[in-house]
C-alpha cells in the first residue's frame, strides 16, 4: 500500500498559462465574468489528465465521459441527476480477525459511526478529493488525493517501527493543500486481552506530494479547517484538570482555539473553546463551553463565530449543536446539525449581509431523523446522512444509512440514491463534501460480481439537462 500511494506526476494542475492568467485577472472583471472564469478554470482542471481506471481510480456505473464523473452542469442550471465514479476503497472483511462475508453484521456498526463522525472525503472547487483509503477489516489506511484521474500520495511519513497508522483528511482548499491528522497505534496483548497503545497524533499540511508537519507544543491538538490562504484552525489542550486528594477538581482543564498562519501560532477564545472551520474572509467557526448551573440554556455548548481572534459572535442556537457537525461557507452562513448520536434539528444561521456579525437563525425542517450534515457550498446547498432501516434487509444487515442532498430553498431533501443511474450498483450511505460546482463526495457500497459489496469513496458530478 505504501508503494502504491507514492506521489505520481500530476497532469491536471495549474500549468495552463491561460488558466493562470484568468485566475489572476478575476479581480478586475464583473461578478458575472468572474463566475464564468471560475467555471472555465474548474472545467479545464477537471478535464486535464483524466480517464477511467487511471491509477487506483475506476469507473462505477455507466460513466463514460472524459470528465471525472461526467460533464459539468452549465451555470444557472439546477442539477437533477448525477453520474457516479468510484475513486478508491477496498472490500472490508468485517471486524479484525473475522473472515469476509456478504453484507455487514450489526456489530460492525461502530466502525461506520466513526466514518460518519470523521466526515472523510472532502472536495475542493478544482474537483480534488481528499479522503482516507478504506482498508480491509474496516481500518482506515493512509490518506490520499484524487486528482485528474490519479490517486496521489500525500507524503505523510510512515509511523515508527512496530506501529500502524491511520490518516484522516479533515479539509482541502482550492490550492490543493490538505490538512491531515495521523493517528499512530499498535495492538498489544494484556492480561485483559488485546488492547491498543497510542502515540500522540501528528498534524500535517500536505501539498503536491510533500508533507509539512504542523508543530503544536501542547498536550493535545487537532487541526480541523484550512482556507484558501493556507490558514489553519483547530483546538489545543493547554492543561488538564487538577484534583485534590479527594478527587475533586480544583482547577479545570484549559483548551483554546488556535490559528496557524505561516508557521506562527495564535491562541484565542475562552479557556474552554475550540475551532472547527475557517473561510477566506477569516471568520472562524467553533464553540465555547460553560458548566454554570445558572446558564438558562439546556446545553453548555455555545456555537460561535469569531470575526477575528478578538471579536466573537454567539449564534444563540436554541438546542444542542456541536462544532464537529457545523460548517461555515464563504458568505459566512453557518449550518449546524446535532451531535453524532442526536436526533435534534438542523439550523442555518444567516448573516444580514455577507460575512456580517448580525444574523438570524432558521430551523431546517423535513430532514430525516438523525440527520448529520457533511458539508455546505457557497450556494447553501448541503449534503449529509441519516440512519436508514430497511425492513426487507436481513436482521443482521439493517444498520444502513442514506446520503442526502438539500438544495438551497428546497422544502425537502433528496436521497442521492435516487439521483444516480439505477443500474450503477451503488448504495450511497454517507455524503461528506460538496463544492460550488455541485460535485459531491462520500462513502458508499459498490456491488461486486460475486455478490459481495465494496466500501469505497465515490464522486458524483451533476449532469447537464
Amino acid at each position: 500500500d505504501a508503494k502504491r500511494l507514492q506521489p505520481k506526476a500530476s497532469t491536471g494542475t495549474l500549468q495552463c498559462p491561460w488558466v493562470r492568467k484568468a485566475i489572476g485577472m478575476q479581480s478586475i472583471f464583473s461578478e458575472e465574468r468572474r463566475a464564468f472564469l471560475r467555471r472555465a478554470c474548474q472545467l479545464a482542471l477537471l478535464t486535464a489528465g483524466t480517464g477511467a481506471g487511471v491509477g487506483c481510480g475506476g469507473s462505477g456505473g455507466s460513466d463514460s465521459s472524459s470528465v471525472p464523473g461526467g460533464p459539468l452542469t452549465p451555470a444557472g442550471t439546477a442539477p437533477t441527476r448525477y453520474s457516479v465514479r468510484r475513486l478508491f476503497g477496498a472490500t472490508p472483511g468485517g471486524n479484525r480477525g473475522r473472515s469476509s462475508r456478504q453484507g455487514r453484521t450489526s456489530d460492525e456498526s461502530s466502525a461506520w459511526w466513526e466514518y460518519r463522525q470523521e466526515r472523510f472525503g472532502k472536495i475542493n472547487n478544482r474537483g480534488d478529493v481528499a479522503a482516507s483509503v478504506i482498508e480491509n477489516n474496516f481500518d482506515l489506511g493512509p490518506a490520499a488525493i484524487y486528482r485528474g484521474g490519479q490517486l496521489i500520495g500525500t507524503g505523510v511519513p510512515a509511523p515508527p517501527e512496530g506501529f500502524k497508522s491511520s490518516e484522516v483528511a479533515f479539509d482541502i482548499n482550492d490550492r490543493g493543500q490538505t490538512l491531515i491528522l495521523q493517528r499512530i497505534y499498535r495492538y498489544v496483548e494484556t492480561s485483559y486481552g488485546e488492547s491498543s497503545e497510542n502515540l500522540p497524533d501528528r498534524l500535517f499540511l500536505c501539498e503536491n506530494g510533500a508533507a509539512r508537519r504542523i508543530e503544536l507544543p501542547y498536550l493535545y491538538s487537532s487541526g480541523k479547517g484550512i482556507n484558501n490562504r493556507g490558514e489553519i484552525v483547530g483546538g489545543v489542550t493547554v492543561s488538564e484538570n487538577e484534583y485534590d486528594e479527594n478527587g475533586a477538581i480544583v482547577r479545570p482543564y484549559e483548551a483554546r482555539c488556535f490559528l496557524w498562519r505561516d508557521g506562527q501560532i495564535e491562541l484565542f477564545g475562552s479557556p474552554r473553546s475550540g475551532a472547527s472551520d475557517i473561510n477566506d474572509a477569516g471568520q472562524v467557526l467553533g464553540a465555547f463551553y460553560t458548566t454554570s448551573a445558572s446558564d438558562s440554556r439546556s446545553s453548555d455548548t455555545h456555537l460561535v463565530v469569531w470575526q477575528n481572534p478578538q471579536t466573537m459572535v454567539d449564534l444563540n442556537l436554541p438546542e444542542t449543536t456541536y462544532p464537529e457537525n457545523a460548517m461555515i461557507n464563504e458568505e459566512g452562513v453557518v449550518l449546524a446539525s446535532p451531535g453524532l448520536y442526536g436526533n435534534g434539528p438542523t439550523y442555518l444561521w444567516t448573516p444580514e449581509r455577507a460575512n456580517g456579525a448580525e444574523g438570524s437563525v432558521t430551523q431546517v425542517t423535513a430532514l430525516p431523523p438523525g440527520f448529520v450534515a457533511g458539508d455546505m457550498n457557497r450556494k447553501r446547498d448541503f449534503v449529509g446522512s441519516a440512519p436508514f432501516i430497511s425492513s426487507d434487509a436481513p436482521r443482521w444487515n439493517r444498520n444502513l444509512a442514506r446520503a442526502y442532498r438539500m438544495r438551497s430553498g428546497a422544502s425537502t431533501p433528496e436521497d442521492l440514491n435516487t439521483l444516480i443511474p439505477a443500474d450503477s450498483g451503488w448504495r450511497l450511505e454517507y455524503a461528506y463534501g460538496i463544492n460550488d460546482v455541485g460535485q459531491i463526495t462520500g462513502v458508499g457500497f459498490l456491488q461486486n460480481g460475486d455478490g459481495t459489496e465494496e466500501a469505497a469513496v465515490f464522486l458524483l458530478t451533476p449532469l447537464a439537462g
